[in-house]
């Protein structure tokens, strides 16, 4: 198979599971019992700014999945026409009167 004609879909499925592992434990720190409310405006904004760029690559992910399945379905059903159009071709050739017939 060529490069162009690989797909990220496989590997995007597994970088949205880590996402969503990753969200969940910056989460769980965010919300952590036993954190003293000093340490936790220490990394308040640290803890903020991770996971609002984690929620965007999250969705910035998904809609590449998206983005990746549609094209993978439009490619199938392309494929599909180009198959039975060549097999009607095929079924019925057309030759002239006098071409290659040794005419």
């Amino acid at each position: 198979m060529s490069i162009a004609g690989m797909t990220i879909r496989k590997p995007l499925k597994l970088i949205i599971d880590a996402d969503a592992e990753f969200q969940a434990e910056l989460l769980a720190l965010k919300d952590a019992a036993g954190v003293s409310p000093g340490e936790a405006r220490q990394y308040e904004f640290t803890l903020s700014n991770a996971l609002d760029t984690l929620n965007a690559s999250v969705e910035d992910h998904r809609k590449l999945l998206e983005e990746q399945q549609e094209a993978a379905k439009h490619k199938k059903f392309v494929s599909k026409l180009r198959v039975g159009s060549r097999s009607k071709a095929g079924a019925s050739p057309c030759v002239s009167p006098g071409v290659g017939a040794g005419g």
